[in-house]
């Protein structure tokens, strides 16, 4: 193991939390119309990105759009840990850092499961809902 090039691991580091809110948007790409990415900065320098879907979209669309991040930074980092084997705790700090930011991703995504087939999803202020279309009947008025 090598403790070499530092300055690539604080870098990737502090590049890991605004990529993983971008790569929320790309499986929404059909829905980017109603899709709102906010930044803001504290203390004049930390980024604090928020990512909204102003309307219902498909269950798949949102879940897709929950681990997405997960799916490709994680591999992505795991290919580094493979091929720069002497930089491998570097990558496996930075793998560690990110499933902490996937945490709450991984606890929507597991909720949202367990929704109802054909479900649309619309978020909140105080998280999401859990739309589901009503079937027509045969029977007027119910």
């Amino acid at each position: 193991m090598y403790d070499q090039h530092f300055l690539w691991f604080a870098i990737g580091f502090l590049l890991i939390y605004p990529l993983h809110k971008v790569l929320h948007t790309l499986p929404l790409a059909g829905f980017y119309s109603l899709i709102r990415l906010k930044t803001k900065f504290q203390f004049f320098c930390v980024p604090i990105m928020s990512v909204r879907v102003n309307k219902p979209i498909p269950k798949f669309f949102f879940i897709l759009a929950l681990v997405s991040p997960f799916l490709f930074l994680n591999g992505m980092l795991l290919y580094g840990a493979s091929v720069f084997q002497g930089y491998a705790h570097y990558f496996t700090i930075l793998i560690a850092y990110h499933t902490g930011i996937c945490l709450v991703d991984f606890i929507y995504a597991r909720s949202l499961f367990k929704s109802p087939k054909g479900a649309f999803i619309e978020e909140d202020d105080d998280g999401y809902e859990i739309l589901v279309p009503v079937k027509e009947t045969q029977y007027p008025g119910i």
